[in-house]
């Protein structure tokens, strides 16, 4: 998946704050739902972004005791996936964010988005959630 960032950069440019919807099109006009962390990571990609942070219901990424981890490569993910300890929703974030860091964004925070004041936290450096890098 590839994503054209000149639009939400003309935008960001000018002071505004995109919100991207979850669809993308084909060149032959017809359009499709896209899963949300593929196309945070496309557009992540594209930038390319220092950080990725995906905001989701649980602390972050949990290991095969049910902690939550701390940091985690790809190859880590990759295994979470295999064993079967990272499913659904979370297979997905795992496997966008492995993507988006192949394809040269700096580092993946996967975060508790019901936290109050996350993503000041986040940006200040406050290690929440899981880093992946």
């Amino acid at each position: 998946m590839q994503s054209d960032t000149r639009l939400l950069a003309l935008l960001i440019e000018h002071g505004y704050l995109p919100v991207v919807a979850c669809v993308a099109g084909d060149r032959e006009g017809r359009f499709y739902n896209v899963n949300a962390d593929q196309m945070a990571a496309s557009i992540a990609a594209a930038f390319p972004a220092e950080r990725l942070i995906f905001l989701t219901d649980v602390e972050g990424v949990r290991g095969p005791g049910n902690n939550t981890l701390e940091t985690i490569s790809t190859a880590e993910c990759a295994d979470l996936i295999a064993r079967g300890i990272a499913t659904g929703g979370m297979q997905a974030k795992l496997e966008a964010a492995s993507g988006a860091l192949r394809a040269g964004v700096g580092e993946v925070v996967i975060a508790p988005g019901a936290q109050r004041g996350i993503i000041g936290a986040l940006l200040a450096g406050d290690r929440i959630g899981t880093r992946l890098a």
